[in-house]
Parts: structure tokens; C-alpha cells; sequence
């Protein structure tokens, strides 16, 4: 996996690359730098939807591509963003798409993780200002970017479907 950090956003303020892995102690690190790195620039208000999301896209990273993973943190004008890079060159379907290709082809998958899978990225499509992935050299990267200053997503109804979205419950 390239070390280089593939520049989207000017950063400000510094950026913070670690790299993790491969099993899932290092889920509970990366929240650990997610954290010091957000208290390093007075942003703890981001710090409880900033780890969640990356406690999401780490565990992807181990459990989908089993090896080491790429974290990387930067500062944008208004903007964190989160990205976690494996060695994987598979992209995650967004949401909506994985429900609707179940229905396209007609195969609804029926072993026990089934019900499990895809869930950490609705949260992150429900709580982050935006997210996406791309392919890199040597894997792909998964991203997600949390407005600095603007409301939490989390606050109210927004919760409530968050919630409901990741238990299945209504």
C-alpha cells in the first residue's frame, strides 16, 4: 500500500496519517488517534460522530480486506475528512444501491451476516456531511467529511433514522 497521501482537499491546520492493522485491536486505535487528533485542534465537538464513522470504516477495512489499513485525518476550511485506505480494490455499494441490486438479480443472500452487512455505511451516509470512494493505487479508499461548526446530524429525528437504520427497527 503507497504511504503517499493522494491530496483531494487542501488541508489546514496539518493532517494525521497512521497506518493500522490488520486485526481489530487497531479498530479501537484508530478511534484513539480520531480522538487526539481532534482534541489537538479544539474540535471535540466532533469527536463522538468522528469516531463512530471511522470505527466503521476500520472494521470494513479489516474484516473486508484483511490487512494493514491507512488512516488518514486533514482539516479543510469547515470540513474534517476521514479517510481509511486498504488493499482491497473492491468499492463499497452505497445503500440504497445494495437493496436494489438484491432485487435486480433476483439472489437475496441468505447466510447469517447477511442482515449485518451494510450497516456501517448507512450510518455513514446518515451522519456525515458526505462520503464516497474511489479506487487508489495498490487498493481503494473510503472517505467521509464532518462539517466543523454546523449542527449535529445526530440531534433529533435524524438519530431516530440513524438508529432505526442501523438495528433494522422501527
Amino acid at each position: 500500500m503507497p504511504n503517499a497521501h493522494p491530496r483531494g482537499l487542501p488541508t489546514v491546520g496539518g493532517d494525521c496519517t497512521t497506518i493500522l492493522g490488520p486485526g481489530t485491536s487497531s479498530v479501537r486505535q484508530a478511534r484513539y488517534v480520531v480522538r487526539k487528533f481532534l482534541a489537538e485542534h479544539g474540535l471535540q465537538e466532533l469527536v463522538d460522530s468522528a469516531e463512530l464513522l471511522v470505527s466503521e470504516l476500520a472494521t470494513n477495512a479489516v474484516v473486508h480486506a484483511s490487512g494493514r489499513y491507512r488512516l488518514t485525518l486533514s482539516l479543510d476550511i469547515g470540513t474534517l475528512r476521514c479517510e481509511v485506505a486498504d488493499e482491497q480494490r473492491q468499492l463499497p455499494r452505497p445503500p440504497n444501491r445494495q437493496a436494489e441490486s438484491k432485487e435486480d438479480n433476483g439472489h437475496h443472500e441468505n447466510h447469517a451476516g447477511a442482515a449485518e452487512s451494510g450497516r456501517g455505511l448507512l450510518l455513514v451516509d446518515a451522519l456525515s456531511h458526505r462520503w464516497g470512494s474511489r479506487l487508489i493505487e495498490g487498493g481503494k479508499e473510503v472517505w467521509f467529511e464532518l462539517e466543523i461548526g454546523a449542527p449535529d446530524r445526530r440531534d433529533g429525528a435524524e438519530e431516530a433514522d440513524a438508529r432505526h437504520m442501523a438495528t433494522g427497527r422501527l
